[in-house]
């Protein structure tokens, strides 16, 4: 870590930031180059991709200060990846001592820093799949420089004007070099591009400490980029996983589900042979839960292309135990079949902006329900599971209900993939307690605002289910208001709004999980003596 004096010692402050005319924008931008940490053959092509991240960053605000060198050198590092070569390795005997030891630091502190850190590492994966998105290059690139430009970028930085930086277009051969030498007459002093890079390094990392090069709120948002449709989208889902995030992970290693005996159900797949993948196979088992495709194998010559063969590969393939059968005993027949039905209604008092946290508490709603969704997948892991999340609007005011059930699917769009999870806007009312399923435990959570009415609990009789259809267990979560006592034979989980509610929230989670095991005489969430209570 640097010391205080060395933080300092290149914060010269100036009245006004120099101002450049074309000819000093060209030598400030592409003289950086001079000082970049990649080698490239065909630099012409790739300044021109770089400038179109450069630009971007500046009208956003988060190019101030900010060599062009390194939105060059990053952006081509999240692009490709471990195969990015550093120039080091090619011009580090031509390079003065003064200088060596500003690149080196530049390439094995913040390059190699960056390439190898685990947050990048899962960047650059989401970014192979599709490296031509610009966009997405831009704003990773923005993540990853968000310490410099909280800084203030480096120390005597000239403005950028934008209008110039978008006509500025090099053509023929780069000079570098000239370049720099150029931008030092313009500064009035030599070495000045030098210079801005030790004090990039200085504030970038005074800055950036220890954590991850990105946090888990910056994956969220690349990780989903194409699935977003606007800015207002990735912001807001940001602040939904970052309120996901603050939620303490459950060991399910630590977590033993004690709940009533099983009930006789119907199962609408009976009669089928378990598909649950490789999980489901053995090279063991009775004939008849052989795998149909290790019939093709019959009359298969393993040595030649012998017509009759007198061995055929099925016969080898069971004589060296190689075969597949099901595992009948332990196929999904056999797993316990849950629905989780969670009630919301978003404008019913849950737009409201909370005095202890920047985010609005349907915010905080939906990173619960993010993250519980998570957690109810880890704890029910040999299930079979599906969470539906309920979204109530009134009928004609559907635009931003919407809008919210798009973000949900977005968050949860793993879950929804493989049909593990479902997000619906419901105008129509929804009543919880008539929900029930003859193949399946179904759960409700009916969310409430302060003394309002809980979402997907009307002010009626509950519906009496159809005979052998068990009613769905249902809890009332309500944040704020005066602490209920019982609604009904409905158990109600109360979050105080007093002060942060992150305590609170953990809190709710904790008894929202515990209501869906079997909380209340029916059984129990019961974390071991070694674990923590989550």
């Amino acid at each position: 870590m640097a010391s205080p004096d060395d933080l300092h010692a290149d914060d010269v402050p100036d009245d006004e930031p120099l101002e450049l005319d074309a000819a000093g924008l060209r030598a400030y931008v592409l003289g950086s180059l001079a000082l970049r940490g990649s080698v490239h053959d065909d630099l012409g092509a790739r300044v021109q991709r770089a400038l179109g991240w450069y630009r971007a960053l500046a009208v956003r605000g988060a190019g101030q200060g900010v060599l062009f060198s390194w939105v060059y050198d990053l952006g081509h590092l999240l692009v490709e990846g471990d195969t990015f070569a550093f120039r080091s390795q090619a011009d580090l005997g031509a390079w003065s001592d003064e200088e060596r030891a500003v690149r080196l630091e530049y390439e094995n502190r913040l390059l190699n820093g960056v390439l190898r850190d685990p947050s990048a590492r899962l960047a650059i994966e989401w970014l192979r799949q599709d490296a031509s998105r610009d966009d997405l290059v831009t704003r990773v690139v923005e993540l990853l420089l968000q310490p410099l430009v909280a800084a203030g970028g480096h120390a005597r930085a000239p403005a950028l004007d934008p209008v110039l930086l978008r006509e500025l277009s090099p053509h023929g051969a780069l000079d570098p070099a000239a370049a720099s030498q150029a931008y030092d007459e313009v500064a009035g002093r030599p070495g000045a591009l030098l210079e801005a890079a030790r004090s990039s390094l200085r504030r970038f990392f005074a800055r950036r400490g220890t954590r991850p090069a990105l946090g888990p709120d910056d994956l969220v948002e690349v990780e989903h980029w194409s699935a977003y449709k606007r800015a207002a989208q990735r912001l807001a889902g940001r602040r939904i996983a970052a309120r996901a995030a603050d939620f303490p992970r459950i060991d399910p290693k630590q977590v033993s589900v004690v709940e009533e005996a099983d009930v006789e159900t119907e199962l609408p797949d009976s009669g089928y042979y378990p598909q649950g993948g490789f999980a489901e196979l053995s090279t063991r088992g009775a004939l008849e839960n052989l795998v149909p495709t290790e019939l093709v194998y019959m009359g298969e010559d393993p040595f030649g292309a012998e017509p009759d063969p007198a061995v055929d590969l099925f016969a080898i393939r069971n004589l060296e135990a190689e075969t597949l059968y099901f595992q009948r005993d332990s196929g999904q027949l056999r797993r316990t079949r849950r629905t989780v039905h969670v009630a919301v209604a978003p404008d019913d008092g849950l737009r409201l902006q909370l005095r202890w946290h920047s985010d609005p508490l349907a915010v905080l709603v939906y990173g619960l329900v993010v993250r519980l969704s998570e957690d109810l997948g880890r704890v029910f892991q040999h299930d079979a599971l599906r969470v539906e999340v309920h979204l109530l609007a009134e009928p004609g005011h559907e635009a931003r209900v919407t809008e919210d059930a798009e973000l949900l699917r977005v968050l949860l769009r793993h879950e929804v993939a493989r049909g593990a999870a479902a997000v619906h806007v419901r105008t129509g009312g929804l009543d919880l307690r008539a929900l029930g399923e003859r193949a399946r435990r179904v759960y409700g959570v009916a969310v409430a605002a302060g003394d309002r009415r809980p979402a997907g609990l009307p002010d009626t009789a509950a519906p009496r289910p159809p005979e052998g259809v068990r009613p769905p267990r249902v809890i009332v979560w309500q944040l704020g208001g005066e602490r209920p006592q019982a609604l009904g034979d409905v158990p109600v989980v109360h979050t105080t709004l007093e002060g942060p509610p992150t305590g609170p929230l953990v809190e709710a989670r904790r008894a929202l999980l515990g209501a869906i095991a079997g909380i209340g005489g029916r059984g129990g969430l019961r974390v071991g003596a070694r674990g923590r209570r989550g």
